[in-house]
């Protein structure tokens, strides 16, 4: 329920379809991905599970979780107002450069402005009031670019709580005299804006499929093994889907140019993921050197030891393992995070249902099962870990 000083409007979370049963939105699609997504993560869950004999309790269900980073340019309303050209295409098309840019990254670190703070306390507000927890706001690397990102959750509602909180800010921000900017890339010359989507999959047995586990070397966590090289395979085999789907006006100004993820897909593991699928296409022993998280010596005896984090830092990768999930980093600012959402959805569930088909057929000519898995997860690691890239994507060797 809406409320504003004429009454208020009460919303219905709705789907639309054609009279012949098209899908005639965005959302459909992803509720329909949502059920392909889980029977073939159950399926594969049952042949994995049978294999290593578990003995917990088997899930039932499998869905994926996403969260969102929002990434947005906010001004003050009057200086809006003065172009024409931000106005009616939502980008500077003249202008000389500004006098501050971003390279000391001066915005990043810096205090947040203070009528920036009350616009945003006044979102997370109106958010709350909506059932949407807000986990984090902050600076971004350009002047005057800001990110908010409500908590994970389950991605069809995600997926609608982003679409709310981006309206949300705009009433909010035209409240405050500012006025929100959702195109990716409205300023020459500096970074523009995307929508970083945090994708996983979780039981309803309260399971991250994509967990290694604590183990210091999660090679022998095979379950997680199994997702992970049907993810390369579905990255490698299907990338032209992910990119179809991130290819809106906005965004293809914005992917490349040196500060934004490139437009060529390519996944990011990390040295330590990098170095156990190698351990495992040429079969060697797991190594000490493999933990997934190092720990981080300060030098400094008050002080304790962090867990060193193993992420994509510079930012330039489009796809990249973070800890638990894969940050599909090319998807823009002002999409509908529906669409990339029910891609990565369909591509895996493609990856996990041929990966099964072959495995049940090994199993019925009589191979051992724990064997056939094994052998499944060394022989698409190998066939895909072209996909994967763990450099600077913006080092000169890239484009030599």
């Amino acid at each position: 329920m809406k409320t504003d000083e004429l009454g208020g409007t009460l919303y219905i979370p709705a789907v639309f379809s054609s009279m012949f049963g098209l899908s005639l939105d965005t959302k459909t699609p992803l509720l329909k991905s949502e059920r392909v997504i889980s029977r073939a993560s159950i399926r594969a869950l049952n042949l994995i599970r049978s294999a290593i004999e578990a003995s917990d309790e088997s899930p039932s269900e499998v869905f994926s979780t996403v969260g969102t980073e929002q990434e947005v340019f906010i001004i003050d309303r009057d200086l809006y107002n003065k172009r024409p050209d931000l106005m009616i295409t939502g980008r500077t098309l003249f202008g000389c450069k500004p006098p501050k840019g971003q390279d000391l990254a001066e915005h990043y670190w810096g205090h947040m402005p203070m009528r920036v703070v009350k616009a945003f306390e006044s979102i997370q507000s109106k958010m709350y009031e909506f059932g949407v927890p807000v986990a984090t706001i902050h600076n971004e690397v350009a002047p005057a670019q800001f990110e908010i990102a409500p908590s994970f959750e389950r991605a069809s509602v995600s997926s609608d709580h982003n679409m709310l909180l981006m309206q949300v800010m705009e009433e909010e921000c035209e409240r405050k005299d500012l006025a929100l900017l959702l195109h990716e890339k409205p300023f020459a010359n500096v970074n523009g804006s995307g929508k970083h989507t945090n994708w996983s999959l979780a039981t309803n047995t309260g399971e991250n499929l994509l967990y290694p586990g604590e183990n210091p070397n999660p090679k022998s966590n095979i379950q997680f093994l199994f997702f992970l090289a049907a993810f390369l395979k579905a990255a490698d085999e299907h990338s032209d889907i992910l990119r179809t789907y991130v290819a809106v006006p906005g965004n293809e100004f914005r992917l490349g140019g040196m500060e934004a993820p490139p437009a060529i897909i390519s996944v990011f593991l990390g040295d330590h993921l990098e170095n156990l699928v190698k351990e495992i296409i040429e079969d060697t022993p797991a190594t000490q050197s493999n933990a997934l998280r190092k720990l981080l010596d300060l030098g400094v005896v008050s002080l304790p030891q962090l867990k060193q984090d193993s992420s994509d830092r510079n930012r330039t990768s489009p796809m990249a393992f973070t800890g638990n999930r894969f940050e599909f980093r090319a998807v823009g600012s002002s999409q509908n995070p529906a669409g990339p959402i029910t891609a990565m959805n369909a591509i895996m569930s493609s990856s996990l249902n041929e990966m099964c088909e072959e495995l049940e057929k090994s199993i019925a000519a009589g191979m051992d099962k724990k064997l056939a898995i094994d052998i499944m997860i060394r022989e698409t690691l190998k066939k895909h870990v072209k996909i994967t890239y763990g450099g600077d994507c913006y080092e000169q060797v890239c484009y030599s």
